[in-house]
């Protein structure tokens, strides 16, 4: 996915519905914790004032998106080990 730097971007959890039983969710860029939602509370582990979690479908949104925020990014739902698919954003 390539975007603009300073519009707003929202990355879908490839395989999660607003029907899918989330006990725990972890997004990851590049193999680091990014945000973590667990027992209806989110953490947010870098660019606080930047990203969110959508609670609906648990999309990770970026407000606005900037060129740091490009990398390979991966959700984890349920601690599983292995993501359904890697998201690759590319900021201009």
């Amino acid at each position: 996915m390539v975007v603009e730097a300073g519009k707003n971007v929202t990355l879908n959890c490839p395989g999660v519905t607003e029907n899918s039983l989330i006990l725990m969710l972890e997004w990851r860029v590049n193999s680091m914790q990014l945000l973590e939602y667990s027992s209806n509370t989110t953490i947010v582990w870098n660019h606080q004032n930047r990203v969110s979690l959508s609670l609906k479908n648990y999309a990770l949104q970026f407000h606005p998106v900037t060129a740091q925020d490009t990398g390979e990014y991966t959700c984890l739902v349920n601690s599983r080990s292995m993501a359904e698919a890697v998201i690759s954003l590319i900021v201009h």
